[in-house]
């Protein structure tokens, strides 16, 4: 019996530790899919779906004091050079030149060009935050860009930056 007990403790641990190892480098990861021009505090939200081969979902990054000043104060001009992941040089890890919003949809929603909005809608978001990003969308006073199968969002006022992907 107590063979039994050490083995599920050591199987507990062994778990718990993995899960902690797979987190750590779930958030390196979507950190590094960032451009290094914007820069990041902490990830406040991290809600994903994957299968095999396909996921979506959106992690919601708190923007550094100092990147949400600049971002006020220089407009697009704060993004021209952030057009790839810092940690990947691959062109499908690059980003389209920086837009302000309002975002106007391309298509149905379908289209590539949107298809990364519908993370978004995959991740469970806290309502009042879908609710701030999708304002956001709407208005003057926030920045986008797209990638392949993705898309950032920063709102200089709320001091976040949005990464939303579905592919």
């Amino acid at each position: 019996m107590r063979f039994i007990r050490l083995a599920l403790l050591a199987f507990a641990a062994i778990a718990l530790g993995t899960c902690l190892a797979f987190r750590s480098s779930e958030r390196s990861w979507y950190e590094g899919l960032l451009p290094l021009g914007v820069k990041v505090e902490s990830i406040l939200a991290l809600d994903t779906v994957s299968g095999i081969r396909e996921g979506c979902g959106a992690v919601i990054f708190e923007l550094d004091p100092e990147a949400v000043r600049s971002f006020r104060r220089d407009g697009l001009s704060a993004l021209a050079d952030a057009r790839q992941a810092r940690d990947h040089s691959e062109p499908y890890f690059s980003f389209e030149e920086w837009s302000e919003t309002p975002y106007r949809e391309s298509g149905n929603g379908t289209t590539l060009k949107d298809r990364w909005l519908g993370g978004l809608d995959c991740a469970a978001l806290n309502p009042d935050l879908a609710k701030t990003i999708d304002e956001a969308l709407r208005s003057k006073g926030s920045f986008f860009s797209r990638s392949e199968e993705s898309g950032l969002i920063i709102l200089p006022a709320a001091g976040i930056v949005v990464l939303s992907f579905d592919g």
